[in-house]
């Protein structure tokens, strides 16, 4: 059956299981509902251009050696927030990741992601 998945099934499953995410987080992180990411790993639907970006982003942190451990992004998403969490993966991904919290709420921004 892993020989017939799609490019995108194998690396939403590689991000999920790399960073021992919950679909629920990984659907927060990439800004859909966890039941898109099971469609995704079913090969029901595909990511959008930018979504498949950041997984990629996120697989490449995974490579260079961010495994954060089960659960360590799951509470850091519940306590900080998606962007702090975003910040924190894209920065392990070697990426000019900036990230600006004041009285007005927070802000990331990078020059790009990964293709």
């Amino acid at each position: 059956m892993a020989d017939r998945q799609t490019p995108e099934q194998r690396l939403v499953l590689a991000v999920q299981d790399g960073l021992s995410l919950t679909v629920g987080d990984l659907g927060a992180l990439v800004g859909v509902h966890g039941m898109t990411i099971y469609k995704w790993r079913w090969g029901k639907l595909t990511p959008s251009p930018y979504q498949a970006a950041l997984l990629r982003a996120f697989e490449r942190a995974v490579q260079l050696g961010y495994q954060p451990g089960r659960g360590v992004l799951s509470a850091m998403l519940l306590d900080r927030g998606v962007p702090r969490t975003l910040y924190e993966i894209l920065r392990h991904a070697g990426l000019d990741a900036r990230f600006r919290e004041d009285a007005d709420g927070c802000s990331l921004s990078f020059d790009r992601v990964v293709g």
